[in-house]
């Protein structure tokens, strides 16, 4: 792996034994496809016919351990892998090539968790999600109030999603993620858009759990990396290039396209 400094590592970190993540030379590959007139766009599922089928590395070899109870941010440019990444983690993407071994119950949050619900009310998202996560009713039912209270949607928890702003909507998606029960937490960049304030609150119910839970978050926001995280990894174009401590790796990011720009505007590009 392409080490940034002599303080940074690469991430495959072989000594932790007790872990909650380890992904072992995992390769994602995906379609890109393109309509007549159109440029090409990722694909989750398979190109219709009349598309143009292109494949494309997002995960490229990646190894990766992490330590049961670690505090993990994911750092990169947008189309480095980050989402990806935790996708893998979270059992959506199957790997192209490699393994990945999660440990314990898996929450998670990404941008689009509400996509597709719109006519659902909250509440009977809160169900859905639930009943997927291997509840019962009644395990659902249970932890409703704690829902809508931490989300602050109670009086609009019989509204349609499509109803709800796009704050409300980050809101119930985080406070579904944190209330249901998980051993391993997973956020995508939705986190960071919060508010100041919800972002506190957010940020204090995850430093509150308890000992030997696992996080990872993805954002650009390097107030969320630092405030939620003792550990940083940095994706670039698919693959590890560095992992460390959070301001180590952040003032390495920084330095990077730091100079990237300045290559830019000096050769015009």
């Amino acid at each position: 792996m392409d080490n940034t400094t002599g303080a940074l590592s690469s991430g495959s970190d072989p000594g932790f034994r007790d872990f909650s993540v380890q992904l072992r030379r995992v390769t994602l590959e995906m379609s890109l496809v393109q309509r007549r007139g159109r440029g090409f766009a990722l694909r989750d599922g398979i190109a219709a016919a009349s598309r143009v089928p292109r494949r494309m590395t997002v995960l490229d070899d990646v190894s990766l351990t992490i330590g049961r109870g670690e505090r993990v941010g994911v750092i990169g440019h947008n189309g480095a892998g980050k989402t990806a990444l935790l996708r893998i983690v979270a059992g959506i993407y199957p790997p192209t090539a490699g393994a990945c071994e999660t440990r314990g119950r898996v929450s998670c949050l990404f941008n689009t968790a509400l996509h597709g619900y719109g006519d659902a009310t909250a509440l009977e998202f809160i169900v859905l999600v639930g009943l997927t996560r291997g509840l019962s009713r009644k395990q659902v039912s249970s932890r409703i109030p704690a829902i809508a209270r931490f989300s602050e949607i109670r009086g609009h928890i019989h509204a349609p999603i499509r109803t709800l702003s796009k704050g409300m909507r980050t809101r119930l998606s985080f406070a579904i993620a944190i209330c249901i029960d998980w051993d391993v937490l997973i956020l995508d960049e939705e986190i960071g858009t919060s508010d100041l304030r919800f972002l506190a609150k957010a940020r204090r119910r995850i430093k509150d759990a308890e000992d030997g839970k696992t996080l990872m978050v993805a954002s650009h926001n390097s107030r969320v990396i630092r405030d939620l995280c003792d550990r940083a990894v940095w994706i670039h174009k698919g693959r590890i290039r560095a992992s460390g401590g959070v301001d180590e790796l952040l003032a390495a990011y920084r330095a990077h396209h730091t100079k990237r720009r300045r290559d830019l505007e000096q050769t015009g590009g």
